[in-house]
């Protein structure tokens, strides 16, 4: 998948959940946890750039161990953090994580085990990629418009 479908994928999904409670945080604040989940969700590519789906397969940033360390990490600020207004954040950043690892399996597969045996296949075209990241920018700036308004910001 492309860069909008991984960075954007969560944070729509945080967006939906806040609409509900718009008076809980400033809109910037959203904003801030916004960018941290989609940082986090692009981080395996960040972390390991690759053009080809073999780059992806010896990518240690898409194996166990690294996905390991980086939810641990997570766990960690959610512990420190439990009690304070962003505290979940954490949990959302090791959510857009995973949910990146579970993109890329669907098109094209992973080593997750780094065992030579890949993980997942095309069962989404890489035709469709482009399309999808257009919808997850679309959905994302109709959320940001709708909490906009609701938090009465032009």
């Amino acid at each position: 998948m492309l860069i909008f479908t991984h960075s954007l994928g969560l944070v729509a999904v945080k967006q939906a959940v806040e609409i509900r409670h718009p008076e809980k945080y400033e809109y910037f604040n959203q904003l801030k946890g916004w960018i941290a989940i989609a940082v986090a969700g692009v981080l395996p590519d960040l972390l390991s750039p690759h053009l080809s789906l073999a780059d992806r397969y010896n990518s240690f940033s898409h194996s166990w161990m690294f996905t390991c360390v980086f939810l641990a990490c997570c766990t960690i600020c959610f512990a420190f953090l439990f009690r304070k207004p962003y505290g979940s954040l954490s949990v959302w950043c090791a959510a857009a994580y995973v949910l990146h690892l579970a993109e890329d399996m669907i098109s094209g597969g992973i080593d997750f085990f780094s065992t030579g045996h890949v993980m997942g296949q095309y069962y989404v075209s890489p035709m469709y990629w482009p399309v999808i990241d257009l919808y997850m920018v679309v959905i994302v700036v109709l959320l940001d418009r709708k909490i906009r308004k609701q938090h009465k910001i032009r």
